[in-house]
This record gives structure tokens, C-alpha cells and sequence, in this order.
């Protein structure tokens, strides 16, 4: 359940595409009751497994702990996992 006061309402933005990956179904409190209602778990898809490494490449980055080079191949394997992620979205959207 999302809160909708929050100024800039990323929780919104996360929720949204979580759903859209059928990863969740987000509600707020007025449409709760229906939520559970229409929900169907067998409909979900899992969440893929969680890979750390690029926050705390980032984390590492920003304390100055990690050298250039080291970030620059980690902003690139970051860049190619956003775009596999892209193709595989299109090919599902498409199915």
C-alpha cells in the first residue's frame, strides 16, 4: 500500500513499475478492500536475485574508496543489466 501524501510520491513511481513487471499490485487506502479482492498470487512473478554489488560499488564511489577505472566498468555493467532488462520487458510486452 503506497501512501499518496508523500510529496514527489516515489513510493507511486517504485509501486508502478514493480506492477508493471508484475513483481506486486499496489493500492492506496481507498482502493485496499478491492486489492485483496482481485488479487491472484499464482499471477506474480518473482523478484529476481538481489545483486549488491552496484550499491556498494556506489557506496564506495562516493567515499572515495574505489578507484576510476574500477567504477567506470561497474557504471557499464549497470548500463548493460538496464538494457537487457529493457529487451526483455519489449519481448514480454509483445507476447
Amino acid at each position: 500500500m503506497i501512501n499518496t501524501s508523500l510529496m514527489d510520491n516515489h513510493q507511486l513511481e517504485v509501486a508502478e513499475a514493480l506492477q508493471g513487471a508484475n513483481h506486486l499490485k499496489y493500492c492506496d487506502t481507498s482502493t485496499l478492500a478491492a486489492a485483496f479482492e482481485d488479487f491472484d498470487p499464482t499471477a506474480m512473478e518473482p523478484l529476481p536475485p538481489s545483486d549488491t554489488s552496484i550499491v556498494v560499488a556506489a557506496c564506495r564511489e562516493e567515499a572515495g574508496l574505489v578507484p576510476a577505472d574500477l567504477v567506470d566498468d561497474v557504471k557499464a555493467e549497470l548500463e548493460a543489466r538496464r538494457a537487457g532488462k529493457r529487451r526483455r520487458s519489449e519481448r514480454k510486452g509483445k507476447g
